[in-house]
């Protein structure tokens, strides 16, 4: 069970959502936006990855829906908070799937390297491939 400010927390980001949802429409970006900071605290600091994944996907949904390129970057960044989810719960290959997909998405775009979520996923991946190989050798 969640402490009482936590709960605090994620009841006034859903009022936000449902706000946000009523205001702009079920598929405008920004309550994508609010999905994926609702998924961000359930995955850092609830530690429940699973209403993590189900925010993040519902945000990767909406992402997608917007018209072609619009929010390119947006759901990479997304595949990346993804990928750390998978990773998180030790879905390696679908987390490196992620990762690389929102490479892709970053490169196509023309994202610097020094980005955040470029930094991210660059280094997820590499994380994966190492624990993968450590656990070849035993």
């Amino acid at each position: 069970m969640a402490q009482p400010h936590a709960e605090h927390f994620i009841q006034q980001q859903m009022e936000e959502i449902n706000s946000q949802q009523n205001r702009l429409g079920k598929s405008h970006p920004d309550v994508a936006n609010s999905m994926n900071v609702l998924a961000l605290y359930f995955h850092h600091v609830i530690r429940n990855h699973q209403e993590a994944l189900s925010f993040h996907t519902q945000a990767m949904d909406i992402l997608k829906a917007q018209p072609v390129q619009t929010c390119d970057v947006e759901i990479a960044v997304t595949m990346v908070d993804i990928g750390n989810v998978y990773r998180a719960t030790g879905k390696n290959e679908q987390a490196v799937s992620h990762f690389m997909a929102a490479l892709r998405i970053f490169r196509e775009n023309k994202v610097p390297e020094t980005h955040p979520a470029v930094c991210g996923a660059t280094q997820g991946v590499c994380l994966l491939q190492r624990t993968d190989e450590l656990t070849r050798r035993l």
